[in-house]
């Protein structure tokens, strides 16, 4: 009779500690559901996609001819699942200094930043192509969305230090692969964001 009590006490023991453990594991479920759901909801709606002005204060070349303008684009491109920055830097002079496009990136929303590695080629000279990576800075504006707000790059052999520069949004611009360099530096001088350097046209006449 003992017996079976003891295993009637030792089965009764053995359903608490396994109703304990999946008492616990569902618990632990719904709180990561419920931790999943407030971090969705706090989420931070990204806003970088478009066409950006960037101003590169020291992009000056040995020669002494400043190429500080480059005008490009944040994409999304779903088929690679990444965003994507392209553009074109422009000499002072409003000719085309290069040309870059993104070969991968990643947009850290802990740290706020969006980083690239890019290739890039020397206007006129579609044969050779030099690499480097950039950092895009992010911050929240006055709607609460994370946007660029200044960045820098290093490249392989341009410049050959690191740049940073500022990123103006350009919206409207209407740009095409006519619009002249001088029309994006004069839009850049005159749309550039109110804590950005000092702008200086140094085109030629």
């Amino acid at each position: 009779m003992d017996n079976i009590f003891s295993n009637a006490n030792a089965v009764s023991f053995s359903i608490g500690v396994v109703s304990g453990i999946a008492s616990n594991l569902i618990f632990q479920i719904f709180w990561s559901m419920y931790q999943v759901h407030k971090i969705r909801k706090k989420q931070i709606p990204i806003d970088i996609e478009g066409d950006w002005g960037e101003y590169i204060e020291h992009s000056v070349t040995e020669g002494g001819l400043a190429h500080q303008y480059s005008f490009g684009k944040i994409y999304r491109d779903e088929s690679r699942g990444m965003y994507l920055f392209d553009g074109t830097n422009y000499r002072n002079d409003g000719s085309q200094f290069c040309h870059w496009q993104t070969i991968t990136s990643y947009l850290d929303i802990q740290q706020k930043r969006y980083l690239y590695i890019f290739a890039a080629q020397m206007d006129g000279e579609s044969d050779k192509t030099y690499y480097g990576f950039g950092v895009i800075s992010l911050a929240q504006d006055a709607q609460g969305h994370l946007v660029p707000i200044q960045g820098h790059y290093n490249s392989a052999n341009i410049d050959n230090k690191t740049m940073p520069h500022t990123m103006l949004r350009v919206s409207g611009f209407g740009y095409s692969g006519e619009e002249t360099g001088q029309k994006i530096i004069d839009f850049i001088n005159t749309r550039r964001c109110p804590d950005s350097p000092k702008i200086i046209n140094m085109s030629r006449p």
